[in-house]
């Protein structure tokens, strides 16, 4: 909650510094500048990987390291191969998918003008934005489904299996079982947009450092448990629009604290 408070409440920056190392985040926009591109080429279209999607994917990385790391140096190259290798592992599993894909948005922002989507919360209207790295529309044995994707290059939690309104009694509680509302969030988003209904939607993570796609919620209900979240989410903003209730230190996990860029505002 401190960090949140620095990062959004006061807009306080970290210290930028120049390094020669190659950052976790600067990986990560280079990959997913490379698929926004690479999948563009299927946007409204059935995705096909063929010897010419290979071509164009190993084509356009050449240029976005280019574009991302300029300098050439050992780390480069070495971080070249590294992409090299998850990217055909990445395309062997593409091809091998049963499901027809078809390509509906690529890093669609969220709200769409005019329109604004809102979350009520205790202390009025909250406003809701984001972004989604992919909106697929795919087909399997006739089945058609809307799933949300979303890339990443380091870990991420997935809801608990046994999710219940009762459970998510606290924050701290909420924490555990939910680890994270982007994805529930970006299904109201989406469904608002559509007025589709919570459970025409679905969402996953696709790890691009393990190569495998996560389902939200698996063959779970995911409007039930979408609203559950969605309920989690009213309390939260609820507590960050409380005048009364003051930001304070998580000290639950030693990382919080190791990699929050304002460790002299907390004395640490």
């Amino acid at each position: 909650p401190a960090r949140f408070y620095f990062h959004y409440c006061l807009r306080l920056r970290e210290k930028e510094e120049i390094t020669e190392e190659f950052e976790a985040q600067d990986v990560g926009n280079l990959l997913h500048s490379l698929l926004r591109d690479f999948y563009s080429l299927f946007l409204g279209k059935t995705v096909t990987i063929d010897q010419e999607a290979h071509r164009y994917l190993f084509e356009l990385k050449e240029k976005k390291m280019k574009e991302f790391f300029p300098q050439q140096t050992g780390e480069q190259f070495l971080l070249s191969r590294i992409i090299d290798h998850k990217l055909k592992t990445f395309l062997n599993r593409e091809e091998r998918r049963k499901e027809k894909i078809k390509i509906l948005y690529l890093e669609q922002e969220f709200p769409v003008e005019p329109r604004k989507i809102e979350i009520d919360t205790e202390y009025g209207p909250a406003r809701l934005k984001g972004k989604l790295d992919r909106v697929d529309e795919r087909v399997l044995d006739g089945r058609k489904s809307i799933v949300i994707l979303d890339y990443k290059t380091g870990g991420y939690s997935l809801p608990k299996k046994n999710i219940t309104r009762e459970i998510l009694a606290s924050r701290e509680e909420i924490k555990k079982a939910v680890g994270s509302f982007q994805l529930p969030l970006y299904i109201y988003l989406f469904s608002r947009w559509k007025n589709l209904a919570l459970s025409d939607v679905e969402a996953s993570f696709y790890s691009l450092r393990d190569i495998k796609e996560d389902f939200l919620f698996g063959d779970r209900n995911s409007g039930e448990l979408v609203e559950i979240c969605l309920s989690a989410v009213r309390k939260i903003l609820s507590e960050i629009l409380c005048p009364d209730l003051v930001f304070v230190r998580d000290d639950s996990n030693d990382r919080y604290c190791r990699y929050c860029p304002f460790p002299a505002l907390c004395k640490r």
